[in-house]
């Protein structure tokens, strides 16, 4: 009964037993293979190389589009104008001006190389010879904006025409101002070619010279004075006549569009123009041109800052400072007042010169408002300075009130001179009542 029950117990121990040890014998082979040295196979037997990368296909590259034909640009602008000045648009006058300019601004967005174009379309006569005038000045204006040299070229080989000859003297001075360098050589190249003798003398006459070449070497000059003038050499001046030296400074002081610019030039003539007379005209031509479009507390700082304060100043340039101060004064425009006319008289102590800043103050104020002149001239005190401002005062009032001047007159304080000043207005009155009698009514 003991071995029934002992031998199923004994089995199942030795089962138990012959598990384990074939568990373990499997963990000991193991761990034998994991010691020893890993075998590399032979080249013969190595893993098969990875798949090569597939290198992606490149796009082909996108052609940029061709660029606008500007013939065809150029002849659908030009046809639109020309249908403008053929007055076949249907607009009004007031719609034609406007389409005109919105043209033109179509023109002025385009490449210099489509403007060319329209001109050489032009040339080939492909529009009506009627039109063909007004549509290459428009387009040759435009050009020369951006391009001053090739509105220089077309105008100085057409000057027969009227407008050509006009225009011709702004482009130059423009073109001279942006690269005088090239002006210069082009001016060089017409003068040896005798260009300028094959010229119309339309341009010279415009500008009141006796040829072509003294008109457009003053343009050379004025321009190359606007780009630099701190670097222009004065000297090229002292040759020219005083109808020259007029034009130069008239166009070079328009294009002195900076106060540096601005200083640079009345320092310059201040200091290097030798000749008193000629350095006064400068001068005062640019107080006078610039008192129209520059704050007046700039030009004022512009002036007072000429000449130096611990030295005291020649005759002749006390003379400029006083009369380039009256010019500027006198154009400044607006009501007179007691500190422009103290500014204005300041070292004025010669009384030719101090009668004749008076003089232009007294004018300038007339002209814009005789009323606010007269109400001035009144509350100065009486001397010798208000007797001259009634002066120039009465020959304000000539052609507005007769017996007003000899009113003003009779009030000079100067027995003498009035007596004189009074005779003299009473013998003018008498001799235009007689040129100009009046009419019954």
């Amino acid at each position: 009964m003991k071995w029934r029950i002992f031998l199923p117990s004994l089995l199942i121990l030795l089962g138990v037993w012959l598990w384990q040890e074939s568990l373990l014998a499997g963990l000991r082979d193991r761990e034998t293979a994991l010691r020893r040295p890993m075998r590399i196979p032979p080249a013969s037997v190595q893993a098969p190389a990875p798949y090569p990368v597939v290198q992606p296909v490149e796009a082909a590259p996108v052609k940029p589009p061709p660029p606008p034909d500007s013939t065809a640009i150029a002849r659908s602008i030009l046809t639109e104008y020309a249908d403008l000045l053929s007055e076949r648009s249907g607009f009004t006058k007031a719609g034609n001006e406007l389409k005109k300019q919105l043209l033109e601004e179509r023109l002025a967005a385009h490449s210099a190389e489509v403007l060319k174009e329209a001109l050489r379309l032009l040339e080939e006569k492909t529009f009506p010879a009627s039109k063909t005038g007004a549509l290459a000045f428009a387009v040759v204006n435009i050009l020369a904006r951006s391009d001053p040299a090739a509105g220089v070229r077309y105008a100085a080989a057409r000057t027969e025409r009227e407008e050509y000859a006009e225009i011709l003297p702004k482009w130059l001075n423009r073109w001279s101002a942006r690269n005088p360098e090239a002006a210069q050589r082009w001016f060089n190249e017409m003068k040896e070619q005798d260009g300028f003798k094959k010229m119309s003398p339309r341009t010279a006459q415009l500008l009141r010279f006796q040829s072509n070449e003294e008109a457009l070497a003053i343009q050379l000059l004025s321009g190359r004075m606007a780009a630099d003038p701190a670097a222009f050499d004065f000297k090229t001046l002292e040759t020219t006549d005083a109808n020259s030296r007029f034009r130069f400074a008239a166009d070079a002081l328009r294009d002195l569009n900076t106060p540096e610019k601005r200083e640079a030039f009345t320092k310059r003539v201040w200091t290097d123009v030798g000749d008193p007379k000629a350095a006064e005209k400068l001068l005062t031509l640019a107080a006078s041109s610039w008192a129209r479009r520059v704050p007046f507390s700039e030009l004022k700082q512009l002036i007072d800052g000429l000449g130096d304060p611990a030295t005291t100043l020649s005759a002749p340039q006390q003379e400029m400072l006083s009369r380039m101060r009256a010019t500027a004064v006198q154009n400044a425009g607006g009501a007179p007042s007691d500190e422009s006319y103290a500014w204005a008289l300041e070292g004025a102590t010669d009384p030719g010169l101090r009668g004749h800043v008076i003089g232009s103050l007294i004018n300038g104020w007339s002209e814009v408002n005789i009323d606010s002149a007269g109400n001035f001239i009144n509350a100065m005190p009486q001397g010798t300075d208000r007797d001259q401002a009634i002066l120039t005062f009465t020959r304000a009032l000539a052609a507005v009130d007769s017996e007003a001047q000899l009113t003003w007159a009779a009030s000079i304080s100067d027995p003498a001179l009035r007596q004189k000043t009074v005779e003299k207005l009473r013998k003018e009155i008498e001799d235009d009542r007689r040129r100009f009698p009046k009419k019954p009514e």
